[in-house]
């Protein structure tokens, strides 16, 4: 089945049931989760290995691809995956700029990683964090673009159950940008009015049960970011998402995103995420500095109660004020009208 070419559509179930088999041991019922992932597949195929002819990497079938993620996930390192490449390939001239990116291709589909640069398909975000693997294993360059070690101080730092994606955009005015390169996951931009969210929770749960090159505590901790920002039980948070789903053109937001629990005040604590915490922390510091710039957000924004009541308050004074100036122009005004007229 995977010596079928590469197409720009998504793969047919059998295709599907090869691909995920040869990438992760998944179990053939288990292929549905992978729906939205397989949409990124497609896409990273069309973009990569078939734009402009195909002249950009050397792989041309499924089979090609998973040969090579083969020889990634038995840990061989960057530098030699080339040449055993080539030795299950009719003989042709080797071209290494051609199998560098056929590498970079077959290290994206396995890991969901933006491994590589090609100018015909800017990144997201630029730079793309994960990008710049030259050597080493790939294992060797997860471990780099994923430390475990945090850098920056947490203190005073709490992720209260108002820290929530929809509360991100309508109170901060944070945009949410989906990403399906999962080294972006929770990265801020454009002077910190954006943040990339990795949405793809059926990749992360299938990679939970089956053979990953992901730590099991990373995956949890990933997991984890998602419970924290997209809370199931969050009554706001399911419309919030649909209406996102449903404004997406493509509609390739991954369902099970909310679908993926909630966490319970002890698992809120800042210090239980190491893999995620200084970007954690970033956000949430972006968070709190954040103004209302509108009435819509200053009608949302409970952060500062007193602050928010005395607001509402001052505004209610307002409109009275005006609502009785109204009145009392109007009263004066039919008072004069009957005295001229009396008066007559």
């Amino acid at each position: 089945m995977t010596d079928k070419p590469i197409t720009p559509n998504v793969p047919d179930w059998a295709v599907k049931g090869s691909v995920a088999k040869a990438l992760w041991n998944t179990p053939t019922g288990n292929i549905s989760d992978l729906d939205i992932y397989f949409k990124y597949y497609a896409k990273q195929c069309d973009i990569l290995a078939l734009h402009d002819s195909g002249r950009f990497t050397s792989v041309k079938t499924h089979h090609d691809i998973l040969r090579i993620a083969e020889l990634l996930k038995g840990l061989v390192r960057r530098e030699r995956v080339s040449c055993r490449f080539l030795d299950t390939r009719s003989p042709t001239a080797p071209d290494s700029e051609q199998d560098g990116r056929s590498i970079d291709l077959a290290g994206r589909l396995l890991l969901m990683v933006e491994l590589g640069s090609f100018d015909h398909a800017p990144p997201l975000i630029s730079p793309p964090t994960g990008c710049h693997w030259n050597e080493g294993t790939i294992k060797e360059h997860i471990d780099r673009c994923f430390p475990v070690r945090p850098v920056l101080g947490h203190e005073g730092v709490k992720l209260g159950t108002i820290f929530n994606a929809p509360n991100i955009e309508r109170i901060a005015g944070i945009e949410i940008l989906w990403t399906d390169n999962l080294a972006d996951h929770l990265r801020l931009t454009n002077n910190d009015k954006q943040v990339a969210v990795f949405h793809h929770a059926s990749f992360l749960l299938r990679q939970q049960s089956d053979e990953s090159l992901y730590s099991q505590e990373f995956l949890d901790e990933t997991l984890q970011t998602l419970k924290l920002l997209f809370p199931k039980w969050d009554p706001a948070t399911r419309p919030w998402y649909t209406q996102k789903v449903a404004s997406r053109t493509s509609r390739d937001l991954d369902p099970k995103l909310i679908q993926v629990g909630h966490l319970n005040t002890h698992e809120r604590q800042i210090e239980n995420f190491k893999y995620w915490h200084d970007r954690i922390v970033m956000l949430k510091q972006a968070f709190d500095e954040s103004e209302p710039s509108s009435l819509s957000q200053w009608w949302i924004d409970r952060r500062k109660r007193v602050q928010w009541f005395t607001f509402w308050v001052a505004i209610l004074v307002l409109i009275l004020t005006c609502v009785f100036g109204i009145v009392q122009s109007i009263e004066g005004g039919i008072q004069a009208y009957y005295t001229v007229h009396q008066g007559g």
